[in-house]
Formats: structure tokens, sequence, C-alpha cells
């Protein structure tokens, strides 16, 4: 029912006289409740989220919404916060314009009621115990007459998420819902109960334009009772900067997003400028993070940052494959749209073994190669793991990519490895399976040597939630060739029946041989040479063994991905020794313009040269 009627059908909680009813649809006396709710901080997979329709037949300013709600089971958790949301309509013209809750949603307003909204009791209807709610709104939401908008009220419930709308009447008796457990959207039959109040005093009008025209958009328009609060905003048009609000030339906000109190009527102007995208990342994207993305107007100063992870080196910055800045903080003046990136390398003798070169759903056990070291990948028990892609739980976890070690089942099992030299140094990324869970599972490893435990520690993931992600690593002194990884305890409020993990990106540090040979010979004392460098069709690689041993070199683009094989563990006596690199992968083919990293390892450690290759077009 859209009119405006005198005698209000939904009387909630003493509602102001001059609050005018503009929308209505009344609880149902059959009762029903619609599951509107979740369970914070990281949610569960009973989370529900409604979603109803209404339209006005006036353009008017909400003041105040009033809602009634109820538990769908009771003895699981009260509701401690609300929070309303208003959408516009999708394309199609029967569902909101949303993404998903919590994950790139968007909308036209929200409004966090900060407690129980009032919340009183209002009767048992249908065998269920119903309470009214209702919140004025800080800043009104302006709704034009004729339009569709979504409205959503989502509880937050302490406890498992059984709070609901009560069902209502007067609309077309239907709704949309979306569930986390089946990560789906669709209709559902019954309308919701709640009702849409405007002001009855005077309003003040709020206009907004931009300068220059076409430069961008601005919202915030529409008629707010005195005293409340206004928010405009000014979003600029592609190539284009924001620089301040105006009125009557006068600057009044040097903020994108200017609130204020409403007390006059007010003309804004939104001013833009010829402005500059930044956009940085990483390579490989476990190798560190950047930061100084934006929008910058032109002749602004900016500062980008690459920082890198542990066992990774900063490299450079390169945009289309050319050296910008060998420092990781970097600073320029915006006169051009830039893409960055930031290069990152794995620290001298740092073994990474990322399972892209796996063989795609091989189980264990699994042998692995890569930098002079192998990995013996094994279980025991009925219970394994194969290879999988990152993303096969429909999303890819954080610090996984490509392929990856995936659980072949909902049960524990230890995952094993045995490294074909000692090191003094592993990690590797994990993700748990939890289910309605708000913290995380404790994660071990147990390093040994020749049978002898080294020493233990254990990792929980930072951000509960389902397949949450952390870094379970072991340090020493004194080297290993052996771990075991193991679930070792369930979250501490839930136990969880999914005792399972995958796992990504292992590092491996290998231990340096300690003292010297009988001549008194050092490790490798410098980085390896090319010449010539650039180079357009093969270079020659030079570098010093000061005593002989097992020698690896192999190259890699910046993206951490094996290129080249030249040496894989061959015996080598000391001396100068020379390589030549003709541009080409192990396939054969010929390798793409770009900066790669020659790595020299030896038993001692290794050391890194860049090596460009510039091919004439």
């Amino acid at each position: 029912m859209r009119k405006l009627v005198l005698a209000l059908a939904l009387v909630l909680i003493g509602v102001r006289a001059e609050a005018l009813l503009v929308f209505e649809q009344p609880p149902d006396p059959a009762g029903g409740v619609l599951p509107s709710s979740w369970f914070p901080p990281d949610g569960s997979d009973n989370d529900q989220w409604v979603y109803d329709s209404f339209v006005l037949d006036t353009t008017a300013p909400i003041t105040e919404v009033h809602w009634r709600g109820g538990y769908q089971y009771v003895g699981f958790g009260l509701v401690t916060n609300f929070t309303l949301t208003f959408y516009a309509t999708n394309i199609t013209g029967s569902e909101p314009d949303c993404g998903l809750p919590g994950d790139g949603d968007h909308y036209l307003a929200r409004y966090d009621v900060g407690g129980t909204a009032g919340q009183v009791y209002a009767g048992n209807f249908g065998g269920t115990a119903m309470y009214d709610y209702q919140y004025a709104l800080p800043q009104p939401f302006q709704a034009a007459a004729g339009v569709k908008y979504w409205i959503q009220i989502e509880g937050e419930v302490d406890g498992s998420p059984f709070w609901g709308m009560a069902q209502g009447t007067g609309g077309n008796n239907s709704h949309f819902r979306y569930v986390r457990g089946t990560h789906m959207f669709s209709f559902w039959p019954h309308d919701a109960a709640f009702s849409l109040y405007t002001t009855g005093e005077p309003t003040y009008t709020i206009t907004t334009m931009e300068a220059p025209a076409g430069a961008g958009t601005t919202t915030g328009d529409g008629a707010y009772p005195p005293g409340s609060q206004a928010t405009v905003v000014a979003t600029p048009n592609a190539g284009w900067g924001f620089v301040n609000w105006t009125e009557g030339g006068v600057p009044v906000s040097n903020a994108a997003d200017y609130t204020f109190v409403v007390d006059a009527d007010r003309d804004l102007v939104a001013n833009f400028m010829t402005a500059y995208t930044v956009t940085t990342s990483a390579q490989p994207a476990i190798g560190g993070v950047t930061g100084g993305d934006g929008l910058y107007n032109s002749g602004a100063s900016v500062t980008v940052t690459a920082a890198a992870n542990p066992s990774w080196d900063f490299v450079n910055w390169t945009e289309g494959g050319l050296p910008v800045s060998t420092s990781p903080v970097y600073t320029f003046t915006a006169a051009a749209d830039r893409i960055l990136v930031a290069n990152f390398a794995l620290a001298a003798g740092v073994v990474l073994f990322d399972f892209d070169s796996s063989v795609l759903y091989a189980p264990l056990p699994l042998d692995l190669a890569s930098g002079g070291l192998t990995a013996h990948l094994y279980v025991t028990g009925i219970y394994s793991y194969y290879i999988q892609y990152a993303d096969f739980v429909g999303f890819t976890p954080s610090g996984f990519g490509g392929l990856c070690l995936y659980p072949s089942s909902m049960f524990s099992a230890d995952l094993l490895i045995d490294f074909g030299a000692p090191i003094v140094d592993f990690s590797i990324k994990f993700a748990p399976q939890e289910y309605n869970c708000n913290d995380t599972a404790t994660l071990r490893v147990t390093a040994s040597m020749g049978g002898v435990t080294i020493g233990t520690s254990t990792a929980t993931a930072d951000q509960p939630g389902t397949w949450p992600t952390g870094t379970l690593a072991f340090s020493s002194a004194e080297p290993f060739d052996h771990v075991l990884l193991h679930y070792d305890a369930d979250p501490p409020t839930c136990q969880d029946f999914i005792r399972a993990f995958m796992v990504d990106n292992m590092l491996a540090t290998k231990a340096v041989a300690s003292g010297v040979d009988d001549a008194g010979a050092a490790p490798l004392l410098q980085d390896p040479v090319a010449y010539p460098n650039p180079f357009a069709g093969e270079t020659t690689l030079s570098f010093d063994l000061p005593r002989a041993g097992a020698v690896s070199v192999s190259l890699y683009d910046l993206q951490g991905r094996l290129v080249r094989t030249l040496l894989d563990g061959a015996p080598l006596a000391s001396g100068s020794r020379e390589l030549v690199w003709d541009g080409r992968d192990d396939s054969g083919r010929s390798t793409a313009n770009g900066v790669y990293l020659c790595r020299v390892q030896t038993e001692e450690g290794a050391q890194t040269a860049r090596l460009v290759l510039l091919k004439q077009q």
C-alpha cells in the first residue's frame, strides 16, 4: 500500500506528532519471521539478509523507519545492533542493485543504529513473540516519487543468527533474500513488515552542481528538516580529480564527502581539475605489498611504497617492463597515469615451492624440486592431499595462487615433508576449513633432523571465517630436514567438525655450510656478471667459485616463475665459470622483452643478477 494515511495501522513506539507516514506494510496478524541477521564479527553459514521494495507516491525525505521482528528460534542469541540500508533497483527492474553482504556491497545509504532501536514487546502472533522497533535517521534518505527502492534491515545477533523481520501485508507478497550458507540470492514469498515516515516540519533545500560541467557528478540534493545532517558527495569522472566545495565562490570544504548541519537553503558547487591514476602491484604477489595507489590531481606529489615479505627482497620499480627506481619509497610528480610494478626476489638461500609446476589432481606422495632443493611430501594414514586450483573453494584465499595442495577429506591428516638438504627456516601459507566460528583453528609444525626433534611452533589465521589464511613458520639455528604439519586444535568457541586445511607457497632456507676449505677459500664473493646487459640475442654469465661444489643456475621472470635452468646441482671445480643464455626458456621458446633474475646457488648460499632482454622490434 503506497498512500499517506492518517490512521497509523502499524503503531510501534510513540511517533512524533510531526512525523507523516508515507509508506507501510503492516505486520501479518498470523505471524511468521523472515530471517535477516548475521553473527558478527565474521559471520556464519546461517546468516541471511532480507531486502524488500517500496515506491513512494510523492517525493519526500525519509526521516524515520519503523519495523517489527522476532526470533525464528529462541535461545540462540539476542540482537545487539541493527543496520538499515537503502538500495536502488538494478537494470532488471525487479532486484536490488547490491553486492554480496560485506564483500563488494554497494548501496545508496546505510545507517548503523548503534543499539536495539527501542525494542518493545508487541505481543505473540502465530506462536512467535514479536517486538517493535523504530529509528530516526540522523540524515534523511532522499526518496523520489515513483522510483522503486529497496530496504534491508539487518540484525547483529550475539549467537546463532535467528532474528528476522515479521511477515507483512499490503505489498507484492514477495521479498529478495541472500543466504550465506548457499551463497545464493533468490525471491521468497511474503512481505516484510515496516513503515517509512517523513517530517511534517518545514524543510530547507540543498542543491549541488559540478564545475566544470561534465567533470564529475554530485549527490545529496533534496529537502532536509532543520537541524538534520546532510552529506553531499562529489565523484570525479575519469581523468578528473576533486578540488573543493564552494558556496558563492567561497571554499567551504576540501572533503569530497562534505557533511554539515542543515540550517538554511544552500547552493554548493563541487570543483574538479585534471587528475591522474596511479596503480601499483607486487610481482610476484607473494613477494611483498605495495601502497600509494589512487587518483592524484595534476602537479601533486605522489609517493608509492613497497615492503618485502619475510624471505623476499625488494628489487626495483618498473613501468612497462622498464626500471624506473631502485628505492622502495619512490616519489614523483603526477603528470600522467602510471602503472607501477614493485618487483621482489627471493632472499639468498631461500627456495620457493608454489606447486604451480605440479600435475593438476596429482595425489600425495609427491616429489618437488626447486632452486637445487628437493622436497618429498607424503602422509601417514588413510586421508591425504592432492593438487588443486587455489580458487577451488569459490575464491582464492589470501596468499594463495595458481595451484595448491588441497585436502582429500574433511578429516584431519598430517602433512609430512622431507627435504633433500638441511634447512634453517620453513614457512607455508595455510587455510583451515571452518564452519560458523568466530575464531580459528591452531596448526602446528614440528621440525626434526635425523629423527631428532629440533623444535615446534603454532599459528592461527589472522581473520576468522571460512578458509581463513595464515602463515605457519619455524626457524632454528640448528638445521633440520623434516617437518610435520598437524591440525592441533579446534577454534576455541566452536568444535569444528571439519579438521582439514589446504596449503600453498612453501618457503625453505637452505642451511649454509660452516667454515672454509683447507685452502681457506671463502664462499661466493660477488654477484654474477652478465655481458652484454641489456642484450638482444644472448648474454654470457660469469661467476667465481672459490671452492668446488654443487652449483645450480636458474633464471626467473619478475613473477617468480622459473624460465630456464642452466645448471641443476651440477658438480663444478673451483675457479671462474661462464654460461651462455640465449634468451629462451626450458622449452626452447623465445622469451619476451623484460627483466629477468639470474640466481647462482651454491652450498654456501646464493647470489642474484638482473638481466634485461631488449630484442629489436
